[in-house]
């Protein structure tokens, strides 16, 4: 019996991550729609990046402070700084320049082969168990966004590609270090430092080559703002408490979600292309995130190390 409850607390625990994850995953899908408006506006790249993870650190600071949430040192500070100095701020530099060459679509669509990159390496490493629904869920997730982000027709810029699978990568390598922070560090203080280790890594080097403006235009701060709330503020404490709970390759599906909404809001506001191949993709990762989700699936995987 109480083997029973337990394995039902982890699924009930397992499926709070998902939903966590999926709300990320749509917050996340604004930023493209909402870098290419700042970038609009003649802000740099120094400028966007360094500005969006300043306020959403602020924020973030502010929320940790006022809640009395823990601050730990050691590898609990650390390395959530590391993560964002080097890999998130390494990722989103590659991305935003991939945005700059590319549609909004194709570029997501570059930067979500890392599910697959991720699940492969989990399971390789023994963190994930194999499982018949598992492979299902990932096959459709990945071909789902394959459909919904076919792109115009026409040259492709080779460089754009080349940065958005460098993104992917990139997003690869932090996706699992935010799956071994220490077992004590809380989530919304190692978002803080992330975002923290990001700004300072975008001013700094922005400053040294006076690409960082500390005056920039007043609408492009706009919709820099929005990205810093809504796709950074909540975007990464959504995702650092989904990923927590779900586990890293279960977590990278569902974020899948997140290109679906940059394929309906590029289609909205930039005219890119949404037709049936992209409704069916659509469809496709949404039957990946119900899989994912079933107790059949959840109960296959083994549990996360912070739930033992």
């Amino acid at each position: 019996m109480l083997r029973d409850y337990g394995r039902g607390s982890r699924a009930r625990s397992r499926s709070t991550g998902l939903l966590l994850c999926s709300a990320s995953a749509l917050c996340f899908g604004l930023l493209g729609p909402f870098a290419v408006k700042a970038f609009d506006r003649g802000l740099s790249l120094n400028t966007v990046v360094g500005w969006r993870f300043g306020i959403a650190a602020a924020v973030l600071w502010l929320v940790v402070l006022a809640s009395r949430r823990p601050v730990l040192g050691g590898r609990a500070m650390w390395q959530p700084l590391f993560m964002g100095a080097v890999l998130y701020a390494s990722q989103t530099a590659l991305y935003f320049a991939a945005l700059q060459r590319l549609p909004v679509g194709l570029t997501a669509l570059l930067l979500y082969t890392m599910p697959v990159i991720v699940v492969v390496i989990s399971l390789v490493a023994g963190r994930d168990s194999p499982g018949l629904l598992r492979f299902i869920a990932l096959g459709l997730s990945v071909g789902g966004v394959a459909l919904a982000l076919l792109g115009p027709g026409g040259a492709v810029s080779l460089s754009g590609v080349v940065l958005g699978l460098a993104s992917a990568v990139v997003y690869t390598l932090y996706y699992l270090g935010m799956d071994t922070l220490p077992r004590g560090a809380d989530g919304l203080t190692s978002s803080a430092l992330v975002c923290t280790g990001a700004a300072g890594a975008h001013v700094g080097t922005g400053l040294l080559r006076q690409t960082f403006d500390p005056t920039p235009d007043p609408v492009g701060m706009v919709w820099v703002l929005g990205m810093a709330l809504i796709c950074t503020v909540a975007a990464i404490s959504l995702l650092m408490v989904g990923i927590r709970t779900a586990g890293a390759s279960s977590a990278s599906m569902v974020s899948c979600l997140e290109p679906i909404s940059a394929v309906v809001l590029g289609a909205t506001f930039f005219a890119d292309p949404f037709g049936m191949a992209q409704g069916f993709g659509a469809a496709a990762v949404v039957a990946a995130v119900v899989i994912l989700g079933s107790r059949s699936v959840t109960a296959s995987a083994p549990p996360h190390p912070e739930a033992r």
